[in-house]
């Protein structure tokens, strides 16, 4: 009988604060998303949920080439400033050409939104700001999360170490800077809930990983925050396969010329090469 107890509270317990469901679109999320009220919260995480890149070597399928030519092993100051070259180069897409009307949607509803992204702030090799190069980046594409934080921009100097950048807030986005720890982005979001005196009674949260979902379910489980997760599979909508030929290409140019070429102009320069020869 004990053990039926046991069960039973642990099977409300994930009922009451939280699943995690896998989606290929906004639009399957679009019941919970219509549920929501301005006592709630929508969170997105940004890459490869709200955008991504055209070229598959800056994207997750290229991690396992990069690992393989030993781009760790790079000069340490060649590696920001050839990343740096690499992302103000490349072109991004919508994942889901819904995203920025959803958004716009909650937005009117007067119901929060945020972006929660693990990307880098302050200055990388050729970019001044990270944070606004991502923010004109996603105004491009009719994304704009500071329509209802215009003016609450900060830092988290308490999540930071000495001579890291500490995750900061702005214009409605959180960013993890140097904060990378395990958890971190449900670290972040409940120290932004303590910074501005903010506790939804439900969030809805977008990832394309699964431990940073159960991070931010963890903390609001702490909290007795409901809480629906959604694993964001963008690559089913995006069938990848890495041309490793395209990818040698775009490597050797980027570290040994210091500059970028798409997808598009690696093919097009093997295939010049291949009719000369």
């Amino acid at each position: 009988m004990r053990i039926f107890i046991i069960v039973c509270s642990m099977i409300l317990k994930v009922s009451i604060f939280g699943t995690i469901t896998t989606i290929l679109s906004f639009e399957e999320a679009r019941d919970q998303l219509d549920s929501l009220d301005q006592e709630c919260l929508a969170v997105f995480d940004v890459d490869e949920v709200l955008i991504t890149s055209n070229d598959l070597l800056l994207r997750p399928i290229g991690e396992n080439f990069l690992i393989k030519k030993g781009w760790g092993n790079l000069q340490t100051h060649d590696i920001p400033y050839i990343t740096s070259i690499a992302l103000s180069s490349t072109k991004y897409f919508l994942v889901d050409h819904a995203a920025p009307i959803i958004i716009e949607e909650l937005q009117k509803k007067g119901i929060a939104t945020l972006a929660l992204t693990a990307a880098a702030t302050g200055k990388l090799g050729v970019i001044p700001s990270m944070e606004e190069w991502r923010i004109k980046q996603l105004k491009e594409l009719n994304i704009d999360f500071s329509v209802l934080f215009p003016n609450k921009d900060f830092e988290f100097k308490n999540l930071s170490q000495k001579d890291k950048a500490p995750p900061l807030f702005k214009k409605g986005i959180l960013f993890l800077g140097d904060f990378q720890e395990n958890d971190a982005k449900g670290i972040l979001l409940k120290a932004f809930f303590e910074k501005v005196d903010f506790l939804p009674k439900k969030v809805l949260f977008f990832d394309d990983k699964m431990q940073n979902l159960l991070a931010v379910q963890k903390v609001l489980e702490n909290l007795q925050i409901e809480f629906q997760g959604f694993l964001f599979n963008s690559v089913e909508n995006f069938p990848e396969v890495l041309d490793e030929e395209i990818a040698e290409l775009q490597y050797r140019t980027a570290t040994e010329e210091k500059k970028w070429i798409s997808d598009t102009e690696a093919k097009e320069l093997l295939r010049d090469r291949k009719r000369i020869n």
